[in-house]
């Protein structure tokens, strides 16, 4: 059984559809043995009482075990689950090197979408908790889009690099604005396919968010860029990511 947070909020193959649960069972497959009340203080801040907090959780966790009555286990201190969830795989084919598995997989932001849901009573806590996890995802799929990009271009198919590089500028920026070297990498990978109104575009909003950039805007310019930079040792490279530099080319 699995649990789907990314781009959606279900559990697959099932038809169980109410957010708080799923939430809750998210949250404690990312942060794995929780203490009972520590989960009803942050999942239902909005009651007054502790007692109605606790009695609250127990209920979220009933309704979970008629699920799948090993989908989570708890006792009278702590509750925990063993579901296996989309963001678990996504993090372990990126840390392997799998970029292209990883890519394949990212389904949308984490929890899409869920701040919106006028049913749920989100404490601070918890949504900043949401929002932490989302960006810190996103930062890797832009990091995996680079990369990615940056290795087409060094078998100099700048077609392929360029796709790469609008996935990683179009990814959802609500969520967080890539970094002033990013907006760089992905205007040369789409110059040097010739894509002079998409870099255009980019190179915009760069500048409405860290002023004026002077770029390179020759596609012969950004082809010799991305395939002189990319041919160095990895050490030197100034046109990988650091996690890059790590990685077998």
């Amino acid at each position: 059984m699995n649990l789907l947070t990314l781009g959606r909020l279900e559990i697959d193959g099932s038809d169980f559809a109410e957010h708080q649960p799923l939430l809750l069972l998210s949250y404690m497959a990312l942060e794995k043995r929780v203490l009972r009340g520590e989960l009803a203080d942050l999942f239902w801040m909005h009651q007054e009482r502790r007692t109605l907090r606790l009695k609250a959780l127990s209920e979220a966790l009933r309704k979970l075990k008629r699920v799948s009555p090993g989908l989570v286990n708890a006792d009278h201190t702590r509750a925990q689950t063993d579901v296996q969830t989309d963001v678990e795989f996504f993090l372990t084919t990126f840390s392997e090197g799998r970029l292209s598995d990883a890519l394949t997989h990212y389904g949308g932001p984490f929890l899409e979408g869920i701040e919106r849901n006028k049913r749920l009573h989100l404490a601070p806590e918890l949504l900043e908790w949401v929002v932490n996890q989302r960006e810190a995802l996103q930062a890797k799929v832009l990091d995996i889009c680079l990369i990615l990009g940056e290795r087409a271009a060094r078998r100099e198919t700048f077609d392929e690099a360029a796709d790469y590089a609008w996935r990683a500028f179009s990814l959802n920026k609500d969520v967080a604005y890539p970094g002033e070297d990013d907006y760089e990498r992905m205007h040369t990978l789409l110059f040097a396919a010739g894509r002079t109104q998409d870099a255009t575009l980019l190179q915009t909003e760069a500048a409405d968010i860290y002023g004026e950039r002077n770029w390179s805007t020759h596609q012969q310019e950004a082809r010799a860029r991305l395939t002189f930079s990319l041919n160095l040792p990895p050490a030197t490279s100034t046109g990988l990511s650091p996690f890059e530099q790590t990685q077998e080319l």
